[in-house]
């Protein structure tokens, strides 16, 4: 996906040989509760999220058989990534999979929200809801309400458009794949033509609200993502959450949903082990 030189990221905190208790990425992670100074960019693009105060780091965990880092809302936790420059293009997509504490709000993933002007975006929990911002020329947000939204693993993903008309294909925030319950609280009616150039932060929006609870991968490009691209984003972002949700119909002939699981994990809507299924469906 980013061997055209497209710009973005992609970050997993599971995997041991990314992560670092050190910004320099001189000192490798080896054990959980060990400090998470540093996530290498797997892209390719070199955008290490970095965390340089050595109390305000994430700590590594394994949650529900996968490694993930770990945000403590009281120790004001977070990673950022050096600048990434999407303001060449007004369209980005966002992926992210993580578990959030119960009945505690926070921000989960945050490009420039409270600190770049315009071209911003962020993806949070609020009050039992997946809370979606998008800034073009207005502020944006829509909701989605959640059955048991914290404590178990989800998926959420943004897709934006700054220049677009409306709503609709403006912001397009999906929670385990799907759109449904989404509605914005106000339409956009301005455009802008490009997103923003600053850091991608995991845990918090400009040193307000804190995550508590893990973050396992993530996934950042700018531009616009055929079917089949999201679909191949989306797999590698789900696999931590043990839940593989493809996009609302969009390509005749595609799934509305495709799921791969193992025999013993737990299903993340339900949490219901299942009997061994030896295709995707």
């Amino acid at each position: 996906l980013f061997a055209a030189g497209r710009v973005g990221g992609m970050w997993d905190k599971g995997d041991i040989a990314t992560l670092f208790q050190d910004t320099a990425g001189a000192t490798p992670v080896t054990a959980v509760t060990q400090p998470i100074g540093r996530v290498n960019d797997k892209s390719g693009n070199g955008n290490h999220a970095t965390q340089p105060t050595a109390g305000s780091r994430a700590t590594y965990q394994v949650e529900d058989g996968y490694g993930c880092a770990r945000f403590v809302r009281g120790s004001s936790t977070s990673l950022a990534t050096p600048p990434i420059n999407l303001s060449g293009s007004a369209k980005a997509v966002l992926l992210v999979s993580f578990k959030t504490a119960l009945g505690i709000d926070g921000a989960v993933v945050n490009f420039g929200h409270g600190v770049a002007a315009s071209g911003y975006f962020s993806l949070a929990v609020e009050t039992n809801n997946l809370r979606s911002v998008l800034k073009g020329t207005i502020e944006n947000p829509s909701r989605k309400t959640w059955c048991a939204w914290g404590g178990i693993p989800h998926v959420a993903s943004l897709e934006v458009d700054v220049s677009a008309s409306n709503s609709a294909t403006k912001h397009i925030t999906r929670h385990d794949g799907d759109t449904t319950g989404f509605v914005p609280a106000f339409d956009d009616t301005g455009t802008a033509s490009a997103l923003a150039n600053t850091p991608l932060v995991f845990g918090e929006i400009a040193g307000a609200e804190k995550l508590s609870g893990d973050i396992y991968r993530a996934f950042l490009i700018g531009g616009a993502l055929t079917h089949a691209e999201f679909a191949t984003a989306l797999a590698w972002v789900s696999e931590p959450a043990k839940v593989s949700r493809a996009p609302a119909t969009v390509t005749a002939g595609v799934p509305d949903f495709v799921g791969v699981f193992a025999y013993g994990q737990s299903l993340a809507l339900g949490q219901k082990a299942i009997p061994p299924i030896s295709t995707t469906q």
